[in-house]
């Protein structure tokens, strides 16, 4: 992150991390604003039933400058789905799926260190699923876990696998 100078004679910085990223300040004085008083309901935007009159004009706002920003044709639905890069990874794989309900998948490595399992979980589960380990395992360095992917990665060559390590490298601002 970068400081910023100035700005109401706050100190705001420049946000390069993944995810949210910086907002423009008129943005903030706005959600501010209606933090407790939406357009005039009463309450907040967050306390509001996603059923609601309030809300569905919002959501179908929205949708609305999505589609006018991203030329988003009709005849396609815009989702507005919760989640982040875990559900994405998760997600995107079942897209690819066949009839057959099946699907093949390269595991690289990188979300081991990040899945509640730990960092065995994706080879025990492919062993589950298929009573065998895979031959290649990607690892990542990155989450400064660099000592983990060493010792993981000289464990699976001494097992007789095959290691592949690749550099995860984010900005010099986002913190990884």
């Amino acid at each position: 992150m970068i400081p910023m100078k100035g700005v109401n004679n706050m100190s705001r910085v420049y946000n390069f991390s993944a995810g949210p990223s910086m907002l423009p300040e008129d943005v903030l004085k706005r959600a501010a604003a209606e933090m407790l008083d939406c357009e005039g309901s009463g309450q907040s935007v967050m306390e509001m039933s996603h059923r609601s009159k309030e809300f569905e004009k919002i959501i179908k706002e929205a949708e609305s400058l999505l589609r006018e920003l991203m030329n988003i044709p009709e005849n396609y639905k815009v989702l507005f789905l919760q989640g982040g890069a875990s559900t994405q990874f998760a997600a995107i794989p079942l897209n690819f799926m066949n009839k057959s309900g099946k699907a093949d998948y390269i595991i690289s490595g990188q979300q081991e260190s990040t899945w509640v399992g730990g960092e065995q979980y994706e080879f025990e589960y492919i062993y589950e699923k298929t009573g065998k380990y895979p031959a290649i395992r990607g690892l990542d360095y990155m989450n400064d876990d660099f000592e983990g992917v060493n010792r993981r990665a000289i464990e699976w060559y001494e097992k007789g696998g095959i290691v592949s390590i690749c550099w995860h490298c984010g900005s010099d601002f986002s913190g990884s």
